[in-house]
């Protein structure tokens, strides 16, 4: 997924949470930390955040699930980049 695509998907789930918090009796444990999400957020934080809302019970099951593994994805994509650069690297010197 790209950058762009990815900034777009946490705007819309972030304005989704928004809209779930303001339809709330009672302010739901995650909205402060909802609310600080932004372009810049880090994905554990976004999964910390993501976990609470799972775990409050404000989505359903299945949308709770989804965003906790899509962001367990995200990290687990970006550490994998990371150990891959190196080997990336030495394959387009090799291929100079």
């Amino acid at each position: 997924m790209s950058a762009r695509n990815h900034n777009s998907l946490h705007a819309a789930i972030n304005a989704k949470l928004a809209e779930i918090a303001a339809a709330s009796p009672t302010p739901p444990p995650w909205q402060e930390a909802s609310v600080r999400l932004g372009p810049e957020s880090m994905e554990e934080e976004r999964l910390a955040v993501y976990q609470a809302v799972r775990d409050a019970g404000s989505v359903p099951a299945e949308a709770g699930f989804y965003l906790v593994s899509w962001q367990i994805d995200a990290i687990t994509l970006g550490h994998a980049e990371d150990a891959l650069r190196p080997y990336e690297d030495r394959l387009e010197e090799s291929s100079r």
